[in-house]
């Protein structure tokens, strides 16, 4: 994994959490949105690992985000 690419990040956080390890996954999107702040596609995949997880404020928060950013997450 590049140390610098949030893309990858992102990627990993979603093979972990389509493998049902949402707890595994929401520090792979926490790094891909340390490095890059406007991903919006890893706030609304970390949103969905926190619905899973029934975390609802930060999975709101999450999905908020994305939306702001992006408007195909809305």
């Amino acid at each position: 994994l590049h140390p610098d690419n949030a893309i990858a990040y992102n990627n990993r956080g979603v093979a972990q959490s389509d493998l049902g390890y949402d707890v595994k996954a929401i520090p792979d999107f926490n790094k891909a949105i340390e490095l890059e702040p406007d991903f919006a596609l890893a706030y609304y995949n970390r949103g969905i690992a926190y619905q899973r997880m029934s975390v609802t404020e930060e999975a709101n928060s999450d999905n908020w985000q994305a939306c702001y950013l992006d408007k195909k997450y809305c």
